[in-house]
């Protein structure tokens, strides 16, 4: 796939991206509510748990995956006052992972 058949990534995909990585981790932003305790339960993966096509979906986001850590840091900077290091640190490991 060449550079050109990407979508673009606008703040709305990106904000979506990670909202989707996050609630992955289990973490909720301030404002939006928890998850309540049997929805954490349904969120662990187990393997073989997951019907094949729900699976192939995850694998092709992983594989597609194509932000860098400045639109990660662009994003968590609308959210996060200072913690410059902490943002550029998290930035990077969040790319590096995927």
């Amino acid at each position: 796939m060449s550079d050109g058949d990407k979508e673009p990534i606008t703040p709305k995909t990106l904000d979506e991206q990670l909202r989707e990585i996050f609630r992955r981790a289990n973490v909720s932003f301030m404002g939006e509510p928890a998850p309540e305790d049997g929805a954490a339960e349904e969120t662990k993966d187990t393997p073989g748990s997951e019907a094949p096509s729900r699976l192939e979906a995850r694998i092709r986001a992983v594989r597609e995956f194509s932000l860098k850590p400045r639109d990660i840091r662009e994003y968590l900077d609308r959210f996060v006052i200072r913690q410059d290091e902490a943002k550029q640190v998290l930035s990077v490991a969040i790319c590096d992972h995927y």
